[in-house]
C-alpha cells in the first residue's frame, strides 16, 4: 500500500520520543506491507467518517484515510489516546479527507524527506 504524511503528521513525528517514534515506525511499515487497512490488528474504522480509520502506536493514536482507488493510506493527524475522541478533530478529519478528494491541501511527502526528518530528530535523541 502507497503511504502519504500531512505536513502536521510530520511535525508530530519530530516532536516523539525515540521509543515512540519507533511504534509509529512499526505501524507505518505494518500499513506499506498490507493490501488493506482492515488486515491490520490495531486499526480500527472511525463510524462517523467512510474512509477513516484510526491506527493505535503505543499511547499515539495516529488518525488517516484510506483511497481505495490508489491503494493510498494517509496520514494526517497523530494524536493522544485521550485526544482522539474530540468531536473536533474528527471534523478537522472530516474537512482534510474532503479537501483531499477533491485535490486541495495535497502534500504529498517523499520517503527520502521523511526519513531525512526522521534522522534529525534521531540525532537530537543519542546527544542526550
Amino acid at each position: 500500500m502507497n503511504v502519504e504524511y500531512s505536513r502536521q503528521f510530520v511535525k508530530a513525528m519530530e516532536k516523539l520520543s525515540k521509543k515512540s517514534l519507533e511504534e509509529v515506525r512499526f505501524q507505518i511499515g505494518e500499513v506499506k506491507r498490507l493490501d488493506r487497512p482492515e488486515a491490520l490488528k490495531e486499526c480500527q474504522k472511525l463510524a462517523a467518517l467512510p474512509s477513516s480509520f484510526r491506527i493505535q502506536a503505543g499511547s499515539n493514536h495516529l488518525l488517516t484515510t484510506f483511497q481505495a482507488d490508489s491503494c493510498t493510506m494517509i496520514f494526517h493527524l497523530m494524536l493522544p489516546k485521550e485526544e482522539v475522541s474530540s468531536k473536533a478533530h474528527e471534523l478537522a478529519l472530516k474537512r482534510r479527507e474532503q479537501n483531499h478528494s477533491i485535490g486541495k491541501n495535497k502534500h504529498k511527502w517523499s520517503v527520502q524527506s521523511i526519513l531525512k526528518t526522521l534522522g534529525r530528530s534521531m540525532k537530537f535523541d543519542r546527544g542526550n
